[in-house]
């Protein structure tokens, strides 16, 4: 096997034991990554029937074949089970940092765990070498802190952990490595918290086997070369300074001049004067550096200071969809507050896409008198009140007060509360959607709707019709309506987003970066518009 290790890793919590398979047989048909961990899922669990907190149920992590390469980006694991938020039946989540590479570096294409441990624990990973070890000094304990401990308990091996939402079964729980990366969607980490799994730390001695090591090394370099040549093209030099420099959050007002970013709970879009502190964060007042993943030229993670100027402690993000859900959506403007909340997010293991869509419909609920004061013990949710939402979100992650049915999430809320309340939440299958209005632009929509795992724009996301390219539209779908954003032409859209569901099956299956991947592609786009 070149690329891929050939090994899977079985793990059943309740019985401490293991078994391995060979995975050479998959990818004849498969690259890996999420195209293996779909078949994986289907192939041991009936998910019409194993509920999310069932032991039976599965949580699978794989690496694709470029990942841990000298490839660019090439450091994404990919996770898929049951998914306790959304109602789709699966769940599908990405996370950058290392633990992808650390994992092929142990000789691992795919870990898979099931079952339930009797007590707290976190799984041990140094090449052949697997080990239950006791995680009950670090039950409760945040992100951040049981991080540090591990670090030092096993030094260089990258973790993989839950926080205390995770421990407590909250349904958007996350779960992390490093500063700010995070398999952040569908309620992962209050899987492995109902399988009292903390975590995986993994530590690896080996590489990735090549085929032809110089001239792939030779491949890997060119692409490099034209991530950061600010003459590859209009789009790409401009992308490029905005998101190495800025990260995601560096799109917030580029977007909202398209009227793509929303306001108040997504009844309102475009610019709004209180962006001015949340679009201008890099700064010394709160910026450190920037940060990259494993293999990474880009450098698209911030590092932030949490408090003030003088406060030592730092977190990372916030990135766009962060930054739109507890700052845009909640009217909140103070980038003190936001950055607060992302960093709690962080340590306690919580999807902030979520939890700002749990305040901002909360709000207008309270706005329109559906909840008051009583429903979230005391704390009136106005419009901008960023201290109140300080105040809910360690009662969220610890399910304590009003925190045990809010974590629950917007959409399980809002069915209890009854059908004008449900009408203030604005989901696909349950799961709240990222920052990007896609109500004007019908293919981004229908692609929103045919995400499998509930609202997301990382399944398929036409990007040449946000962008208005009716000419490569035209090249990729065979319809020259499908890059214009103001038509309505049904088959042309669905084209168009078929296309791009199988592109982006792509880098979740190979284990790269979906930006990279865009650049990858950039030449044949290029060459389609000269064409034209």
């Amino acid at each position: 096997m070149y690329g891929s290790t050939g090994k899977l890793l079985s793990i059943d919590l309740s019985t401490k034991s293991y078994t391995t398979e060979d995975t050479r047989p998959y990818f004849k048909e498969y690259l890996g990554g999420r195209a293996l961990n779909h078949i994986l899922l289907f192939r041991d669990t009936d998910v019409a029937r194993v509920s999310p907190f069932d032991p039976k149920n599965e949580i699978i992590f794989s690496a694709g074949p470029l990942c841990g390469t000298t490839w660019p980006s090439a450091g994404r694991l990919h996770a898929t089970f049951i998914a306790p938020l959304p109602y789709s039946g699966w769940g599908d989540s990405n996370i950058g940092g290392a633990i992808g590479p650390e994992l092929k570096f142990a000789g691992w294409d795919t870990v898979v765990i099931k079952g339930k441990a009797k007590k707290p624990t976190y799984i041990y990973i140094e090449d052949e070498r697997i080990e239950f070890k006791s995680a009950n000094d670090l039950w409760g304990k945040g992100v951040d802190e049981s991080n540090s401990i591990l670090r030092k308990r096993h030094s260089g091996s990258q973790a993989l952990l839950i926080g205390p939402a995770g421990e407590n079964r909250v349904r958007f729980a996350s779960i992390r490595t490093h500063r700010s990366n995070s398999l952040g969607r569908c309620g992962g980490g209050a899987v492995m918290g109902s399988k009292y799994l903390k975590g995986l730390v993994i530590k690896g001695s080996t590489g990735v086997k090549i085929y032809d090591p110089e001239k792939f090394l030779d491949l890997s370099m060119k692409c490099q070369m034209d991530l950061m040549d600010p003459n590859f093209g209009p789009l790409h030099s401009q992308s490029n300074a905005i998101i190495s420099q800025h990260g995601t959050a560096g799109f917030t007002s580029i977007f909202a001049r398209k009227g793509m970013t929303p306001l108040k709970n997504w009844s309102q879009c475009g610019i709004w004067a209180g962006d001015v502190e949340l679009t201008e964060m890099r700064g010394d007042k709160w910026w450190k550096r920037q940060d990259a993943c494993y293999s990474c030229p880009v450098h698209c993670l911030g590092a932030y200071k949490v408090e003030d100027n003088k406060s030592p402690s730092s977190s990372g993000g916030p990135g766009y969809d962060s930054l739109v859900a507890l700052g845009r959506n909640c009217l909140e403007p103070r980038a003190k507050i936001v950055l607060k909340l992302n960093a709690m997010c962080n340590d306690l293991g919580l999807d902030p896409v979520e939890l700002g869509n749990s305040f901002s419909t909360m709000m207008e609920w309270y706005e329109k008198g559906i909840i008051d004061e009583k429903f979230t013990d005391g704390v009136p949710m106005k419009w901008g009140n960023g201290e109140g939402m300080l105040e809910l979100v360690a009662k969220i992650a610890t399910r304590k007060g009003c925190g045990n049915k809010l974590a629950e999430g917007p959409y399980r809320v809002g069915k209890e509360l009854g059908k004008e309340a449900l009408k203030c939440v604005y989901h696909q299958k349950g799961m709240c959607a990222p920052g990007l209005e896609t109500r004007s632009a019908i293919g981004s929509m229908l692609a929103s709707a045919l995400s499998p795992r509930g609202s997301h724009h990382l399944s398929g996301f036409p990007t040449t019709e946000l962008f208005n390219s009716p000419s490569v539209a035209t090249r990729i779908s065979g319809f020259r309506e499908a890059g214009d954003i103001r038509s309505y032409h049904p088959e042309a859209k669905a084209r168009l987003v078929q296309f791009y569901e199988n592109l982006f099956e792509l880098p979740d299956s190979m284990g790269i970066c979906k930006y990279p991947l865009k650049h990858s592609i950039m030449p044949l786009v290029k060459n389609l518009q000269k064409m034209n």
